[in-house]
């Protein structure tokens, strides 16, 4: 009897143990993913080019979704590969009507969107931009490369 008890009495502290190591990673993993006040999040885009029929009247349109803990004060659009005239350092990108910039800035959590008449675009054609994103808080730019697939 004496010996079940002891043996219950282990297994118990075992899995008191198991669970407080568990709790301690859930919680360990729930804080990393939060940033830090200095922004270290990445902020989410999504680009397309629409092609109408035919090489004029195209669109580029850019959407920013601020998903860092800082405040984005401006996205600045260059294209790369093959080279799209008026698309070098472009800042079209706005939120509430205007476009992204420090006295306008792009909050965390929020969506900023624009678009880019662009011509000479060929569909299925791989198109390269670099995306700068600059912060309020001092952080270190976020710089991407997205590559669109234009489609009539």
């Amino acid at each position: 009897m004496k010996r079940s008890r002891m043996g219950a009495i282990v297994a118990i502290a075992v899995v008191l143990v198991v669970v407080a190591l568990a709790a301690f990673v859930i919680v360990g993993r729930s804080d990393s993913s939060k940033c830090s006040s200095t922004g270290t999040s990445l902020a989410t885009m999504f680009g397309r080019i629409s092609v109408p029929n035919g090489p004029t009247g195209s669109n580029f349109t850019l959407t920013v979704i601020n998903s860092t803990c800082s405040p984005i004060t401006g996205i600045t659009v260059t294209s790369v590969q093959p080279q799209i005239a008026g698309v070098v350092n472009s800042t079209f990108v706005e939120y509430n009507g205007t476009v992204v910039n420090p006295s306008n800035p792009l909050p965390e959590g929020q969506l900023g969107t624009g678009s880019l008449a662009v011509s000479g675009i060929d569909a299925g054609q791989k198109y390269v931009f670099t995306i700068a994103i600059d912060f309020s808080s001092g952080s270190v730019p976020q710089t991407e490369t997205m590559e669109i697939y234009p489609q009539n």
